[in-house]
């Protein structure tokens, strides 16, 4: 699952709720728990009170959301890396001519998605 983290920072990019949306909406102490895979009990009233509830997309909305010409996602050296197909990349000196178009890297293939959505968002 995405980390709460980087959740909060695609909410900070603008990634909005896709109409049909399928992700999950979570707290920052359900979310913490998942990642330590333990259980914990949300009253997510207390949560929206709190401003800690935050959108979680699946794999396949952050594809979408990354744009309609499509994306690379490749596993590589034990991190998942993703980029977007690149009209300024060079093959002759496998060069970015724009940073942002460059493969970023997560430990599951939602993290790299994200980082990549989130180069590609940033101002």
């Amino acid at each position: 699952m995405l980390s709460y983290d980087t959740a909060v920072k695609l909410k900070k990019a603008g990634f909005e709720i896709p109409f049909n949306s399928r992700g999950l909406l979570t707290c920052k102490a359900q979310a913490l728990a998942k990642e330590q895979n333990n259980f914990v009990s949300c009253d997510h009233s207390q949560c929206m009170l709190q401003l800690e509830e935050i959108y979680v997309p699946t794999l396949e909305e952050l594809i979408d959301a990354c744009g309609a010409d499509g994306i690379f996602l490749w596993k590589y050296e034990g991190a998942w890396c993703a980029s977007r197909i690149d009209p300024s990349y060079d093959c002759f000196t496998d060069e970015y001519i724009d940073e942002k178009f460059s493969p970023k890297k997560g430990p599951i293939p939602s993290e790299a998605v994200a980082n990549l959505y989130l180069a590609l968002h940033s101002k």
